[in-house]
């Protein structure tokens, strides 16, 4: 396809309206009007006449390169990184602080509270775990 018409007013990169297109001659141009000129070739002016005006009329398409993809992956990684550390403290401080709470979590999630009561202990906190079950056992 050498040929591509675009509409009649264009929304810039950054929202500013540029004038009336009259079309594409090559798959550069388009790609130029989609996407900008490359980073430090936005502006187009005439070298000699033999040269092209710019870098889209040469007829040539620059690859793509994969940095907006990594930046976006790379935040999303670290947005749920920082979600699951957030979540794992306040679990953590939910527990430690409310023994009612745990003895939620001893019935719906046994595991998770094996994991919290093995880390205190790691840390040399002992005791929580036969407090618990005391307190459990006294209630019933």
């Amino acid at each position: 396809m050498y040929f591509i018409v675009a509409p009649d007013k264009v929304k810039g990169k950054r929202g500013q309206s540029s004038e009336p297109r009259q079309g594409f001659r090559n798959g550069a141009n388009a790609f130029h009007w989609l996407y900008g000129a490359p980073h430090g070739q936005e502006e187009c002016s005439a070298q000699t006449p033999d040269q092209p005006r710019c870098w889209a009329d040469s007829g040539r398409m620059t690859p793509r390169t994969m940095e907006p993809l990594a930046r976006k992956l790379f935040k999303g990684v670290l947005f749920v990184e920082v979600a699951g550390a957030v979540g794992a403290y306040w679990l953590f401080h939910r527990m430690n602080v409310s023994q009612e709470f745990r003895h939620t979590v001893n019935r719906r999630f046994p595991s998770i509270l094996e994991v919290y009561y093995k880390s205190n202990e790691w840390a040399g906190i002992y005791g929580i775990r036969e407090q618990d079950q005391e307190t459990w056992s006294n209630k019933q």
